[in-house]
């Protein structure tokens, strides 16, 4: 049964960096498309950053292996009464991605770019590297703009 589930599980394709500053993007991308893909109501069974570690190898593991499982958990539901009414409120929803997002933010920090670093590539990048294809049509152009610019970070 595993095997008839393997193409079409999200634990198939489980994104991988390998820890170059030039991919980490498209890396930060591929994670947000596969969280998104995720079941948040299956994760709460079990620690998702300690799944996805296991399969990291490299700079990427080892920075992952610099926290203990426990501290990745996903964050509980934290509920407490109205003190006016006595109902049972919600203060903070159960996010079972808080540890997935604290080794995100972790990676993001090891690799020591400033934001001042992130905006001069950005400028290299606008200047120097996009450009159209000679012969190409703009809305071909157009299309393909957003994956040659598209960085959130600045």
């Amino acid at each position: 049964m595993a095997e008839d589930e393997k193409g079409t599980s999200s634990w198939y394709k489980v994104p991988t960096w390998n820890g170059n500053p030039q991919e980490q993007w498209s890396f930060k991308r591929e994670m947000g498309w596969w969280i998104a893909s995720l079941d948040p109501e299956a994760c709460r069974k079990f620690n998702v950053a300690a799944r996805w570690t296991l399969r990291q190898v490299g700079a990427v593991r080892a920075r992952c292996d610099e926290f203990d499982p426990d501290e990745l958990a996903g964050a509980a539901e934290v509920v407490s009464n109205d003190p006016q009414t006595g109902e049972k409120r919600v203060l903070k929803e159960a996010d079972p991605f808080a540890g997935i997002k604290t080794l995100l933010k972790a990676l993001e920090e090891s690799m020591g770019r400033t934001e001042l670093d992130r905006k001069g590539e950005l400028r290299k990048q606008f200047y120097q590297e996009i450009r159209r294809n000679p012969g190409e049509r703009i809305s071909s152009f157009c299309t393909r703009l957003p994956t040659l610019d598209g960085r959130d970070e600045a």
